[in-house]
């Protein structure tokens, strides 16, 4: 959670609403998405703000995420949760879209802010 605090403290509201309409004029067909990693297990992301297309699927969304993240053993899985910050997370359907996911998750200033965890999976 350490870019979003650096991200939301650098910037003040109006800043951060207008690179994420900046970024939406930009990419008309994609969804401004910040994410960080939480926990001391999961490695930190190459990238932390992402343009990925409304109509990318989550669990496409999963899988080019994992591929971000360095290191990453077969035996753990990736969580992905989204909510504004302060706010309760959600981890959403797999079938939903980031599009949708967007239109009811994101922050008033227009960006979608998610958090990663990795965790041991067995079996």
């Amino acid at each position: 959670m350490e870019f979003i605090t650096s991200f939301r403290k650098s910037q003040t509201p109006i800043e951060r609403t207008r690179q994420a309409i900046k970024l939406l004029k930009k990419y008309p067909l994609c969804v401004p998405i910040i994410i960080d990693h939480k926990g001391k297990n999961t490695p930190k992301l190459s990238l932390n703000i992402l343009t990925v297309n409304r109509h990318c699927s989550f669990i496409d969304f999963c899988y080019r995420v994992k591929k971000l993240l360095p290191g990453l053993k077969s035996n753990e899985a990736v969580l992905i949760m989204f909510g504004a910050p302060n706010q309760p997370k959600i981890i959403p359907l797999m079938n939903d879209t980031i599009g949708s996911i967007h239109n009811m998750y994101r922050d008033e200033d227009n960006f979608l802010y998610g958090t990663v965890q990795v965790e041991d999976a067995y079996g």
